[in-house]
C-alpha cells in the first residue's frame, strides 16, 4: 500500500528543465485544465466553478455536478498510448525519440528500501514518474482527449445559452469517463467522489446515488 517516489538526481531535473524550456509550446494542455500550467490554479476552476452556478442558480435552473477522484492517477499513464498522444500531436521527433529511444521512460525499474537494506529491482511499465520536471505536463496531454470528448458530446452547461446541466447528461457525461477510463486502466474512486445539485436545497450525496456500477467497480 505504498506508492513509489522517484528520487530523481539534480543532473536529472536539470534536463527535464532544459527540455521543457525547448519543447514546452508543444507540451500546451485544453485550456479548461486549470492545473500544471503557468499563471492557473485551483483558484481559477474555482472561479470558473462558483460564476457557472451562479449564472445559472440565479436564472431558477438546477446544476447538477459530479466530482471525480481519478486513483493513482501518475502511476496510471500507459507509456505507449502517452506515446501515441504525443506522436498524433506532431511534437519533435527529438523530445519522442529521448523518452523512448534514450530509456528515459521506456527502460524503468524501482526498487524498495526499508533503513538501509535495497530490495531487488523490477521493472515498472507504466505511469510517469512522481516529482518529475516534465511529469505533470505529460500526464495533462494523456488527459487532454477526455476533455475533448466531454466537450463533444453536447451535454454540460454552456454559459450564454442557458442551457443548463440534468441528471441524463451528467450520467452520459460520466459514461464518457467511464469509457475512458476502461481504454486507459484508469480508476475511479467512489470514496473520494461526490456528486450535488446547486439550486435546491439538497445535500451532497454520495456517489453511488448517481454512478453507474461499472464506473464504481470497474
Amino acid at each position: 500500500m505504498y506508492r513509489g517516489i522517484t528520487l530523481t538526481p539534480v543532473l536529472s531535473k536539470l534536463f527535464e528543465s532544459v527540455l521543457l524550456g525547448l519543447y514546452s509550446e508543444h507540451l500546451i494542455s485544453d485550456s479548461l485544465q486549470f492545473g500544471f500550467k503557468k499563471g492557473s490554479g485551483c483558484n481559477n476552476a474555482l472561479f470558473a466553478f462558483v460564476e457557472s452556478v451562479k449564472y445559472f442558480t440565479k436564472r431558477d435552473s438546477k446544476i447538477h455536478c459530479a466530482f471525480l477522484d481519478a486513483s493513482k492517477a501518475f502511476d496510471k499513464v500507459l507509456i505507449n498510448g502517452l506515446l501515441n498522444k504525443l506522436i498524433d500531436r506532431k511534437i519533435p521527433f527529438y523530445f519522442i525519440s529521448l523518452l523512448v529511444f534514450y530509456n528515459w521512460y521506456s527502460n524503468l525499474s524501482c526498487a524498495v528500501v526499508w533503513n538501509t537494506t535495497i530490495g531487488c529491482s523490477f521493472p515498472v511499465t507504466g505511469g510517469v514518474r512522481q516529482g518529475g520536471v516534465l511529469s505533470r505536463f505529460l500526464f495533462a496531454i494523456d488527459a487532454d482527449d477526455v476533455i475533448n470528448q466531454l466537450r463533444k458530446c453536447g451535454f454540460g452547461i454552456q454559459i450564454g445559452n442557458m442551457l443548463s446541466g440534468s441528471w441524463y447528461g451528467l450520467q452520459k457525461m460520466i459514461n464518457i469517463c467511464w469509457s475512458f477510463g476502461i481504454m486507459w486502466d484508469i480508476k475511479f474512486n467512489p470514496a473520494k467522489s461526490l456528486v450535488t445539485t446547486f439550486g435546491e436545497p439538497s445535500p451532497i450525496s454520495d456517489i453511488k446515488s448517481i454512478l453507474d456500477r461499472r464506473l464504481l467497480y470497474m
